[in-house]
């Protein structure tokens, strides 16, 4: 139901199992998942990492699916996009703590995980991930530049780059949840950031607009990841 080149998940009669390759790799990135779904299901369950460093866990959720499913089949709600962006927001900081980031985003990484009726969204995949060093971004392989890449990540001209501020994520974070927001509310899909702006005027004054507004402040040092 879900495969990339280093995460796999799928469905058994009654319970999922997510298959991790190279789990030492991406065991970091792996374990902001499994913490989110402690905080969420309360229910602490210990990975089984095999012999040929492949992790696979089994997890009791009610459902899996994937975001543009959501959106696609008219199941999305205002509340799920409060949820949504505590999520993501909350897996991206436990990301930090561990020194790493999501340089730039893509629409179809992100699944809502149901456990007991409690939704919580997780970002899947590991190749967009990338290490911080002095709460900079260390940028050492060529990457495609799109609407989710932060405009001070576009000016870099030269690889290796060690210049990049972790709120460059903050941006592409918002920029992922107005992608969204534009299928959820059926208006064009943005192409670029007067489109964005189009976008989060549909929403203006509401808790999410000054949240997102929060995330695309010019100024990199000003931008915070907060929905108040």
């Amino acid at each position: 139901m879900y495969k990339n080149a280093h995460i796999e998940i799928s469905k058994n009669e009654y319970t999922y199992t997510i298959t991790v390759k190279d789990y030492h790799k991406h065991k970091d990135f792996v374990s902001t998942i499994i913490q989110t779904f402690v905080d969420t299901n309360g229910e602490e369950k210990m990975p089984n990492l095999e012999k040929d460093f492949t992790l696979r866990t089994q997890i009791a959720a009610d459902k899996i699916v994937s975001l543009e499913t959501l959106l696609k089949n008219g199941d999305m709600t205002d509340e799920y996009f409060k949820i949504l962006f505590k999520s993501l927001a909350f897996q991206l900081e436990n990301l930090h703590k561990k020194n790493l980031t999501i340089l730039h985003y893509k629409p179809k990484h992100t699944y809502l995980f149901v456990f007991d009726f409690v939704g919580v969204f997780i970002y899947l995949n590991p190749e967009d991930v990338y290490s911080l060093e002095m709460e900079r971004i260390m940028i050492d392989c060529p990457f495609e530049k799109t609407l989710f890449t932060a405009p001070e990540i576009k000016q870099i001209t030269a690889i290796p780059d060690y210049t990049i501020l972790k709120q460059a994520s903050y941006w592409s974070f918002a920029a992922l949840l107005i992608h969204y927001l534009s299928q959820y509310l059926k208006i064009k899909e943005p192409k670029n950031i007067k489109d964005m702006t189009t976008v989060l005027n549909k929403i203006k004054h509401k808790k999410m607009y000054w949240a997102l507004q929060r995330c695309l402040e010019a100024e990199p040092e000003r931008r915070y990841l907060i929905f108040i």
